[in-house]
């Protein structure tokens, strides 16, 4: 591997390792935030699309070739799925937290890779491997585990954390049909949720905002989810997407650390051997499309006699 070769697999890397970690502090500092649904749908959503469109000037100023916001008709169809599953999430955040259940949450959000490569299959007819089609029997019974458990949330948090991934799933799909660039659609897909939640504001009786701690709504908003996304959206310019999707998984396994750490929050043993199947096996597909992506053209394992 060439010196410049080397550096940019380093790049890559190190910029999906910042994102991943990034991503980690997002429900931590949601809950910590201690807002309710409306103000968080509002504001949350904001200050996300605000830093994102602070991001943008400041590279088109610096450099001159910053991608479109939302490129065409397909960026709105993708803004519309990033932009639902965002209500959804935020709404399974609420819920969860008065169950603490937010690491199953976690767990079945995880699952939005494997639920893209189905609907490439029926969508785009991209016909799933062998471990692909593995590791979603896997991931199936990990989210049995955790649907059937009682102990593991209300069922509109399993709702909402399976249905935020099946929309990210949606808008992973839709991206890759289009071949646009989308590193900044998701951001700008914020949009949405802040429209839900002024419209809901302005129903009530009056303007109500309730905000516990504006300084880690903040924090949330414009720092660590901007910052995340961001960093996760440019490390596939320097490493193969697959690999990149891994570190994704950094919030599903120490998310869930620092919810226990901050607020004593656990997971019942059926949810934890669920989530741990559902992980593993994310794990197990990325890991065998590296080493597809990695393997030489024209060379096939050998196969013993």
């Amino acid at each position: 591997m060439t010196k410049a070769g080397s550096r940019s697999l380093v790049m890559g890397y190190g910029l999906a390792l910042l994102g991943g970690l990034f991503l980690t502090a997002d429900i931590p500092t949601l809950r910590l935030a201690d807002a309710d649904l409306t103000s968080a749908l509002l504001f949350r959503s904001l200050l996300e699309v605000g830093a994102a469109l602070l991001i943008w000037a400041v590279w088109r100023i610096a450099r001159g070739d910053a991608p479109a916001l939302v490129p065409g008709w397909p960026g709105l169809l993708v803004s519309f799925f990033y932009g639902t599953g965002s209500i959804v999430f935020i709404i399974g955040v609420m819920e969860s937290a008065e169950h603490g259940a937010t690491g199953a949450l976690l767990f079945l959000l995880a699952t939005s890779p494997l639920l893209a490569a189905l609907l490439s299959f029926f969508f785009l007819g991209e016909r799933p491997s062998l471990p692909t089609w593995i590791a979603l029997a896997t991931v199936l019974l990990g989210v049995g585990l955790i649907a059937g458990n009682p102990t593991a949330g209300s069922t509109l948090v399993k709702i909402c954390g399976f249905g935020s991934a099946l929309l990210i799933a949606a808008a992973i799909t839709t991206s890759r049909w289009s071949g646009r660039a989308m590193g900044f659609t998701p951001l700008i897909a914020c949009v949405l949720p802040a429209m839900l939640g002024a419209a809901l504001m302005m129903m009530g009786d009056g303007v109500t905002i309730d905000v516990g701690s504006w300084f880690w709504l903040t924090v949330n908003g414009a720092l660590v989810l901007p910052i995340a996304f961001f960093l996760l959206a440019q490390a596939p310019q320097y490493i193969p997407a697959p690999q990149a999707a891994l570190f994704y998984l950094l919030e599903t396994t120490i998310a869930p650390v620092w919810l226990f750490l901050i607020f004593g929050e656990t997971l019942s043993t059926p949810a934890l051997i669920g989530g741990g199947l559902i992980v593993g096996a994310v794990a197990f597909d990325t890991a065998m499309q590296i080493r597809r992506t990695k393997r030489p053209p024209g060379i096939r394992p050998r196969r013993s006699a």
